[in-house]
């Protein structure tokens, strides 16, 4: 059965392994500590599987103290090993998302409308990081997410080689009236008209292996390769869409300097 690998959850208890006591074992659980998940230690309360243990009056995140920042609070979710592949469930979480398409013939990094929804983005989530900071009553500062994308085929379209979703992910107190506020906001400075497209929704994508790739996309194949292997291993069935969380600035860093997070949702037969 699927999921006789680890599967990492954040807990705000003591670690510990347990199992489900079926004939094989079952799924092996590891419940990592909160604060070995890099939460804030103030204030702490338990919380289900995968929640930060940290809400947003219960520490101090206010822009004269320390930064939200996501990442620590999902270590698991976003600092996966590049040596073996691990398997996570990850819980519902809010992100901004933006949907697109890819023309026949053409690469990502080719595409105009995948830069201006890059550009769309990044105006967006640095809109939305500043009216938190700068907002009288409660303010908070957090550091702003890596980009992420979802991948699918388009179908039947003979218009387009593929589809892809855009997302980051953002603290539980942005409201989607916060993200239109932002989009009006980055829209006057400089015109998208991709900016009317990003919306603020909640998603939980559930059990997926991971694993991290190093270097150029274009070799992501072997990587790829190293996830297949190990749903094949361990009875794993693939489902939902390819997704890729970009930790590398193509722009900054050399190609065989990229981080990529490959991340595949996976149910059991």
């Amino acid at each position: 059965m699927c999921g006789d690998a680890p599967i990492i959850h954040v807990m705000s208890s003591k670690p510990r392994e347990r199992h489900s006591g079926t004939a094989d074992g079952g799924d092996r659980v590891i419940e990592v500590p909160a604060r070995a998940a890099g939460l804030p230690r103030a204030r702490m309360r338990p919380t289900a599987l995968g929640e930060p243990a940290c809400g947003e009056h219960d520490c101090d995140m206010t822009s004269k103290g320390p930064k939200l920042d996501l990442r620590s609070v999902y270590k698991e979710l976003y600092s996966p090993s590049a040596r073996v592949v691990s398997v996570v469930d990850v819980p519902d979480l809010a992100f901004t998302m933006l949907d697109g398409v890819i023309p026949p013939k053409t690469a990502p990094g080719d595409s105009e409308e995948f830069g201006r929804s890059i550009e769309a983005m990044y105006g967006i989530a640095y809109g939305v990081k500043f009216m938190s900071k700068l907002r009288r009553v409660d303010p908070i500062d957090f550091a702003v997410m890596a980009l992420e994308g979802l991948w699918w085929p388009a179908g039947a379209s003979p218009t387009t080689t593929g589809r892809f979703r855009l997302l980051m992910l953002q603290p539980d107190h942005i409201t989607a009236e916060m993200v239109h506020t932002a989009a009006e906001q980055a829209n006057a400075k400089r015109p998208n008209p991709l900016l009317s497209r990003v919306r603020l929704e909640r998603w939980k994508e559930g059990r997926c292996m991971q694993i991290m790739h190093l270097g150029p996309y274009a070799d992501e194949g072997r990587t790829i390769e190293r996830l297949s292997s190990f749903a094949a291993e361990h009875g794993c069935r693939l489902r939902g869409r390819h997704h890729e969380i970009y930790l590398g600035d193509p722009r900054r860093s050399r190609p065989e300097r990229l981080r990529t997070i490959l991340r595949q949702p996976i149910a059991g037969d």
